[in-house]
């Protein structure tokens, strides 16, 4: 099998106790602007500690996540490999592996239609 590009994230996820308008007023106040708007419709499918999500993105397409949840640093690459085993089984393994945000791919293509 053909080695596929991988990026490994860490995220950090924050509830918010207002609304999306209220808090974006408030990163505004702050000094904060609006780069791109990503919208997407979601579904999540798990098994054990694998996710896979599938995303329909406005704007840039459809788009498959293989995601899981690691308990150490020394299982990243050990994991990692796992979904490249579940990409195959999927028979997915010629497809591009993106490693931008939605976001960047949205404000890439607002780029290009633009001029």
């Amino acid at each position: 099998m053909k080695e596929k590009r991988q990026f490994w994230k860490s995220e950090i996820n924050i509830p918010i106790n207002s609304s999306v308008k209220e808090a974006s007023d408030f990163l505004s106040n702050i000094g904060f602007r609006e780069v791109a708007r990503v919208s997407k419709k979601r579904e999540k499918f798990s098994r054990g500690r694998f996710e896979i999500v599938l995303d329909k993105v406005d704007q840039i397409g459809d788009f498959l996540e293989v995601e899981c949840k690691v308990d150490s640093q020394e299982n990243i690459n050990k994991f990692l490999r796992k979904n490249l085993d579940i990409i195959q089984i999927l028979g997915l393994e010629k497809c591009a592996v993106i490693d931008q945000p939605y976001r960047d791919l949205v404000i890439d293509k607002m780029r290009n239609t633009q001029g």
